[in-house]
């Protein structure tokens, strides 16, 4: 079996993700678990030593993903009876408990579970193994084909309105410590997955099926408290280029519990992709309208149902998303008359949000020329080899400001977006902004009570403040890039640019939830 396990692989382990002691207990689980027995059994077979070598490298990752990222997070308390019948809160760290539970398949507990100390008012729900969201996020041995994939999972509570879901459970990645905020104070939120779209018959432009066919979307919700009522309904859009969801989610759900602390019920879709690298076959390759039928969907769907699990009755419903998904975010706030459903508001973290003015700019020694990844992730949404190629059509549907200009309806926005985005040019987000301004004539976005200076960090002021409109608001932040949100580690990675523009951010991303909670 030594052959199995090669030097370089013991050196990355032992140097550079675990100690020596860590990996010599790793790999006393990994033999002694019935679950790695095709593994095992594969190399003394086929000497198939490439799948073995993976499976210890995602398992042993996985293995210390948990102590270093994980944030010390506890949730409301879940009650159960004991063996003789007393009414006991349930232990819900048990399967941190012993070295080797971490590496297991997922094992659902099976029992009867209440939200009252006396063991009154019954709940569906069940613990999950933290392997579960190790498989989701850094599958290095499996297919990108877990994450909002409501195939791979069994309905196993009361479906809502003909959709099936599952129990509530406690999910991992709201306790990644992947953003500039503090988590320790906030409890866990709850989580219930509901297989709110599917769709059927998928097919390529030739019309063979698209892998099984079948498109089956998962959308998460979160709140704070199950038996909680009367929460402000918000729908939150991963970013991901329009193409992936582990890490634009994975970002997303970190800061699911800032919003469930504040009182909103929050409901998480995920959207088919453009690309094929994530998510089953049938629900990649998507084009651009078939993304935002899926958004369109899911909000009908929290629109009709969000009430039987919390939401305020009849309440507009706010939005909020991230690069691509603050897009989508921004396109069912501009189009109204695609959905009819309520919308209040829309906090935008770095959106792209005027395609015209981009694709005008990016031309060969243009202003934009340089942002060679938006370039290629607009070509890609749109499913062109030349950005200059993109319908007039299509461009004007996803050029908000022209919109916003046109519309005095449409709800507001309040934006944050770094001057330093080598993805989206902040202008973009200027030009939202100075939209809303209804004293300005013509369209001459660039000009207005917002301008594209994001401060004047050798002085200290790392952020700069414009109002959109009566209600709305851009905060500019000088050093920022895109995906500022993320935790910075180290001077080298740190997409706030700066340290000091940390607290600037902290105090943006509070009133940026105060405001959407208006």
């Amino acid at each position: 079996m030594k052959r199995i396990i090669d030097f370089s692989i013991i050196v990355f382990m032992c140097f550079f993700l675990v100690s020596c002691d860590s990996f010599k207990k790793y790999l006393n689980c990994f033999f002694s678990d019935d679950d790695n027995e095709e593994y095992i059994l594969s190399y003394l077979v086929d000497r198939d030593e490439k799948k073995v070598r993976g499976r210890i490298k995602s398992n042993a990752i996985c293995m210390e993903s948990k102590r270093i990222i994980e944030v010390d997070m506890k949730p409301l308390p879940i009650y159960t009876k004991s063996s003789q019948g007393t009414c006991t809160a349930l232990d819900l760290n048990v399967d941190n408990k012993d070295e080797c539970s971490r590496f297991k398949e997922p094992v659902y507990k099976q029992g009867s579970y209440y939200l009252d100390n006396k063991c009154l008012n019954s709940v569906a729900f069940e613990t999950t193994d933290y392997k579960v969201f190790c498989n989701e996020i850094i599958p290095l041995d499996k297919p990108k084909n877990i994450l909002g994939n409501a195939a791979v999972w069994q309905a196993n509570d009361s479906p809502i309105n003909n959709s099936p879901t599952a129990k509530w459970t406690l999910p991992y990645g709201v306790r990644v410590k992947m953003t500039n905020e503090t988590l320790k104070e906030n409890f866990v939120p709850f989580m219930k997955r509901i297989n709110y779209k599917t769709v059927k018959n998928v097919r390529n432009s030739d019309q063979t099926v698209r892998g099984s066919g079948t498109c089956k979307l998962e959308m998460r919700v979160y709140k704070k408290d199950i038996a909680a009522s009367n929460l402000q309904p918000l729908v939150s859009l991963h970013g991901g280029s329009w193409k992936y969801r582990s890490a634009g989610y994975a970002g997303l759900e970190s800061s699911i519990s800032q919003y469930t602390e504040q009182g909103f019920i929050v409901f998480a879709p995920f959207y088919r992709l453009t690309g094929d690298k994530e998510a089953n076959a049938a629900c990649n390759k998507a084009s651009w309208q078939d993304m935002i039928a899926d958004v369109e969907d899911a909000l009908k769907w929290v629109w009709r149902n969000g009430q039987s699990l919390g939401a305020i009755q009849q309440r507009p419903i706010a939005l909020t998303g991230q690069s691509a998904g603050a897009h989508l975010a921004m396109w069912l706030l501009a189009h109204p008359e695609r959905h009819s459903v309520p919308v209040s508001r829309a906090l935008l973290f770095y959106p792209p949000t005027d395609f015209k003015d981009f694709v005008s700019r990016a031309v060969v020694d243009g202003q934009y020329a340089a942002y060679t990844d938006g370039i290629e992730t607009f070509e890609n949404f749109f499913a062109v080899d030349d950005i200059r190629k993109v319908s007039a059509d299509d461009l004007a549907a996803n050029s908000f400001p022209d919109i916003v200009r046109h519309n005095t309806n449409i709800p507001p926005v309040f934006i944050i977006h770094g001057f330093a985005d080598k993805t989206v040019p902040s202008m973009q987000s200027v030009r939202l902004c100075n939209a809303y301004d209804r004293s300005l004539s013509g369209t001459d976005y660039d000009n207005g009570p917002a301008v594209n200076d994001g401060g004047d960090p050798d002085n200290n002021i790392y952020m700069r403040e414009y109002d959109c409109g009566a209600e709305g608001k851009l905060h500019l932040f000088a050093e920022a890039d895109h995906m500022f949100d993320l935790a910075c580690k180290n001077v080298l990675f740190c997409q706030a640019g700066n340290k000091k523009s940390i607290p600037a951010l902290q105090s943006s991303f509070k009133a940026g939830r105060n405001w959407l909670m208006q």
